[in-house]
């Protein structure tokens, strides 16, 4: 409809031109976006990949089941980027007119007297700039969300049961240390009295 609408105008050629515009931002920044994020997870699955083959226990009502983080993780990575690739190639493809501006911008007015940037810099060329680094800090964070995923996964499986040891050893050898420090407590003032009581001759009562 809305071709026929832009035809009946006599401007079928701008219509068009939206929809090759839309088209290419998609397929742009869904491979970029799904290769980025697809890059660093292999990255990331090739170094920790000795630590992530290792199988942990998990009780389940039906019994313990092993289960190796790198079954679980290595296709959700491939599902994550090819999500990411999507959302970002439907989101940039509907900013268009962004791109279609500093496309074909023109020249304008002389630069402004405090930064030295013409007018046409601030009307075309900074949003598009905004807007790859908003697209670019965003994959930066989620890759580093999923690094310390991987960090923690590949930590020893008997680093959590050592901690705990330790901990009950230390609980054990304080409440040894207040034990004996009690007993001395209560043991040496009898003592000196005892002490006191063959010195002076005296019999020790009770």
């Amino acid at each position: 409809v809305e071709a026929l609408w832009f035809d009946s105008l006599g401007y079928p050629s701008v219509y068009w031109y939206k929809v090759r515009a839309r088209l290419a931002l998609f397929a742009i920044f869904s491979v970029l976006t799904f290769a980025i994020m697809r890059a660093a997870f292999w990255r990331l699955e090739r170094s920790f990949a000795p630590f992530l083959q290792r199988e942990f226990v998990v009780d389940l009502k039906e019994g313990q089941v092993a289960v190796a983080p790198d079954r679980v993780l290595r296709p959700a990575a491939w599902v994550l980027s090819l999500v990411f690739g999507l959302a970002y190639g439907l989101s940039l493809s509907a900013q268009w007119e962004w791109f279609a501006l500093y496309l074909n911008q023109g020249a304008t007015a002389s630069p402004d007297p405090i930064f030295g940037r013409p007018l046409g810099f601030y009307l075309f060329t900074l949003p598009i700039y905004e807007t790859l680094s908003s697209w670019l800090t965003t994959l930066a964070f989620f890759i580093l969300a999923g690094a310390v995923l991987y960090a923690l996964l590949s930590a020893p499986k008997n680093s959590t049961a050592a901690a705990r040891r330790a901990a009950t050893t230390r609980s054990c050898a304080g409440s040894t240390a207040t034990g004996s420090m009690t007993s001395s407590v209560v043991v040496g003032p009898k003592g000196a009295v005892t002490s006191a009581n063959g010195w002076l001759g005296a019999p020790e009562k009770g």
